[in-house]
């Protein structure tokens, strides 16, 4: 059992840092800007005829910080038009090694699995985007579940997850989530010739993203994965499965998604950190996924690979799952 007065003060210094550093760029952005001294024209230059603006304020940065709905009916900073509509991250990701808690509770070993992230712009005008993260799981061969037919390339068709929502950036660099998500089975549960068990529910999240890479946000330069941030948030509604395989109501939520150059910006290693309380401010899952990637053809910039290891830690149980990868994806 872990200690809740530890997770209380984990999560509060975590608020703590986050609300700093909003207030430190709230005041960053509120600095007046001083105007440049009065050059005065010669006479025989000035036209009569045409009119002369003195110190014309700077127009403002799209991401100096501003709050977005001020304006929200009139004419706010658009997010560039010249970008795609559509945005994300598709790729395929092999295990050597590791195990896997279904959403009905049950282990099993995955040999391999496809994920796709998905976004599209609703408003520029308003910086809203809807996004859909999806991951489809395929388990290894074994006996009583899988055809054997398929002889070497044997695996079944395992578990499916998703997640719809919307982002909105408010502020400067602060983006607001909200996002419904389903754990499901596909083939595997209790019963043995028919889907059983699942989980689903809903994240409250608040992004601030950290370094320039957001900047590019709407433009066709924007690379999602060299993008890092923080976030803090929610679940309201409704369950997640520990590693033992049992439900659990979650409740706060904490990510850390940062990344590091090597030599050049074609190699960087990263980090993904999620920690998710229960309902008694007890730390129940830690995961971390962390690894180096590689963007070696300069032809194929967006194209990217892995190496890396993911660790999911049940702190009410005891118990930590660990498995390596290989990836394959481009960035669109």
């Amino acid at each position: 059992m872990t200690n809740p007065s530890a997770i209380n003060g984990a999560l509060v210094w975590w608020g703590c840092c986050l609300a700093t550093l909003l207030f430190a760029n709230s005041t960053q952005a509120q600095i007046p800007l001083i105007d440049p001294p009065v050059v005065p024209l010669p006479l025989e230059s000035m036209d009569p005829s045409k009119e002369f603006i003195l110190n014309e304020s700077p127009k403002p940065d799209f991401y100096q910080a501003s709050w977005r709905n001020w304006q929200l009916f009139h004419s706010a900073p658009d997010v560039p038009d010249e970008g795609p509509p559509v945005f994300g991250v598709v790729g395929l990701r092999g295990f050597a090694m590791g195990n896997r808690i279904a959403p009905n509770g049950v282990p099993f070993t995955p040999i391999f699995c496809l994920e796709m992230n998905f976004n599209i712009w609703i408003s520029r005008k308003h910086h809203v985007y809807l996004f859909v993260d999806g991951m489809f799981w395929a388990q290894k061969a074994a006996p009583g579940i899988t055809n054997a037919s398929q002889g070497a390339f044997d695996f079944s068709k395992r578990e499916i997850d998703l997640a719809l929502g919307f982002a909105w950036n408010y502020w400067g660099r602060m983006e607001g989530r909200f996002s419904a998500y389903s754990l499901g089975n596909i083939n595997r549960g209790k019963s043995q010739v028919a889907p059983s068990g699942f989980a689903d529910g809903t994240l409250l999240e608040n992004r601030w993203y950290i370094g320039s890479e957001y900047e590019n946000l709407g433009t066709a330069e924007f690379d999602i994965p060299k993008a890092a941030f923080l976030s803090i948030g929610f679940f309201p509604t409704k369950h997640l499965v520990d590693n033992t395989g049992y439900q659990f109501k979650p409740a706060a939520y904490m990510r850390a998604y940062l990344i590091a150059d090597l030599f050049s910006p074609q190699y960087y290693i990263y980090s993904d950190s999620e920690l998710i309380a229960n309902r008694a401010s007890e730390l129940a899952l830690f995961k971390e996924d962390a690894g180096v990637a590689l963007r070696p053809f300069l032809k194929f910039p967006r194209l990217e690979f892995r190496l890396g290891t993911t660790v999911v830690v049940d702190a009410q149980n005891a118990d930590t799952d660990t498995s390596l990868y290989g990836m394959v994806r481009f960035v669109y």
